[in-house]
């Protein structure tokens, strides 16, 4: 491995390491059985930190993975999560039902009680995530209401549960939904209206428009911000697809459901659209003509960091994308608040080529703080630049 290589993997250690101020994740306040029971009325699955108090991965996990901003995004939209000290009363009872020989143990659980998955060990931020990102996407969220739709079962409810359960999964709920609606079902004004909202998948459908036609009646059941949020979920899952197959009809289509719905989505959708596409194409020019006009929108400095670490993602050493990430970044960074800021900085810097100014950034970035962790972090650094510029 050559010099720039161990700069460029010490920067990403460093970048993964480091906690990012935020609320994480969300945990339950509870017994465990009561956190299946909220799983059974969220249609959630469970994540279970099983630990004890002396166990050291579980203390750095409890205080630089679950705190990050990024897991508990996820965590908190996906999960009931709930930690379990298993040396209490309430973990011996949890132990009893699900053995723990090593700490920490992370369950996956339905709502049920059933376990998905058991992971031994501490885990970091990227693994966390992949670990729950690999439970979500492989959990059938429709498998009892199915069971029950295929048995004959065609009540309201346990068919607008079997949609929403497909609409979790990310399978596509829409035969379902209109075989209900041409049969006989009996469906209030009310029920109607709900059942519309969640079966209205994707803008090009006639059941989009079919909410649309009952739009002042779903907002009296399910808010104006649901509904607003409704649109830009359908339109987006339509824009996907247009970006899929290439298709500017069908794309025109998703833009112009969130102008008419929601305009003060429209200007943000058709931005967000066309980068998209950009990132799917491969096309740098269109990236940053776009992300010019999204980036004005971006109110914090987290926020700008955020999405220049995609960005470097979706275009590895594309210098065209770096100097536009330079151009609002350097100034934002200026005076950074914490190492991640600093580490991303540099790193844009030294694949740009600009070793003395990464350098430079570095050793400035020092002064700012306080705590020996951070500098001693910091100072690292600084040695793995320097190395790298001598090389």
């Amino acid at each position: 491995m050559n010099i720039r290589s161990i700069v460029i993997s010490f920067l990403v250690s460093l970048l993964v390491s480091v906690q990012a101020f935020g609320e994480g994740i969300n945990f339950f306040h509870g017994t465990w059985q009561d956190a299946l029971i909220q799983a059974q009325e969220e249609g959630k699955i469970v994540f279970v930190d099983a630990y004890t108090t002396w166990c050291g991965p579980c203390k750095r996990m409890a205080k630089n993975v679950f705190t990050r901003n990024e897991v508990g995004d996820f965590f908190n939209k996906n999960f009931i999560s709930i930690k379990v000290d298993m040396e209490k009363t309430n973990g011996r009872e949890f132990g009893a039902k699900y053995p723990v020989s090593a700490y920490p143990t992370l369950f996956f659980l339905e709502p049920n009680g059933k376990i998905i998955k058991k992971s031994v060990g501490g885990k970091q931020v990227t693994q966390l995530i992949e670990l729950g990102q690999e439970i979500v996407s492989n959990f059938d969220y429709a498998a009892v209401e199915r069971e029950a739709y295929e048995n004959g079962d065609r009540s309201f409810d346990t068919v607008l549960a079997y949609i929403k359960g497909m609409n979790k999964s990310g399978k596509s709920s829409l035969k379902v939904a209109n075989e209900f609606l041409m049969s006989d079902h009996g469906m209030t004004d009310t029920q109607m209206s709900a059942f519309l909202f969640e079966a209205a998948t994707e803008v090009d459908s006639r059941i989009f428009e079919q909410m649309i036609a009952r739009k002042n009646k779903i907002i009296g059941v399910v808010g104006q911000e649901a509904f607003e949020h409704k649109i830009v979920q359908a339109a987006t899952k339509t824009a996907n697809k247009a970006i899929e197959y290439d298709d500017k009809a069908l794309m025109k289509e998703a833009c112009s459901a969130v102008k008419k719905h929601h305009k003060a989505a429209s200007k943000s959708f058709d931005t967000t659209s066309k980068m998209n596409a950009a990132v799917h194409k491969k096309d740098s020019k269109s990236y940053v003509k776009n992300a010019k006009s999204h980036i004005k929108t971006l109110q914090t400095v987290d926020e700008k960091v955020a999405f220049a670490q995609k960005a470097m993602g979706y275009f590895p050493k594309d210098e065209k994308v770096y100097s536009f990430l330079d151009s609002f970044l350097k100034p934002a960074l200026k005076t950074p608040k914490n190492k991640e800021q600093v580490g991303i900085y540099v790193k844009l810097l030294l694949e740009l080529g600009r070793k003395d100014e990464a350098l430079s950034y570095a050793k400035s970035a020092v002064e700012l703080f306080e705590d020996s962790k951070t500098k001693s972090y910091l100072n690292n650094l600084i040695k793995y630049i320097e190395k790298y510029k001598a090389s």
